[in-house]
């Protein structure tokens, strides 16, 4: 299994603050089916920010070229969707994980 996490600022390259509401909403309309997001406070550039962190864990081999690929086009996707400047992502293989 493998962790995704993107960190996404919650106002826009000219300053316009992103309502949480609108990233559930996006991840819906790109058919992401389950997600943890947090909202959480940034500091981008000097600037404290409102922003939050978008977990989707994936459980295709990583080597899943198709799967990393349509992931990757994702990110881009709601970078754009929300005019962000940069985002980051972070990825983590997860070894051990139970599902209850």
């Amino acid at each position: 299994m493998t962790s995704y996490k993107i960190y996404l600022g919650l106002e826009t390259k000219r300053g316009q603050v992103i309502d949480i509401n609108e990233v559930y909403l996006y991840l819906s309309k790109l058919g992401i089916e389950y997600a943890t997001v947090i909202e959480t406070i940034g500091f981008y550039k000097g600037t404290l920010e409102k922003s939050c962190i978008i977990e989707i864990i994936k459980d295709f081999d990583a080597d899943n070229e198709r799967e990393t690929r349509k992931l990757i086009n994702t990110i881009h996707d709601i970078k754009e969707n929300f005019r962000q400047e940069e985002i980051m992502l972070v990825k983590t293989n997860i070894n051990t994980s139970f599902i209850l």
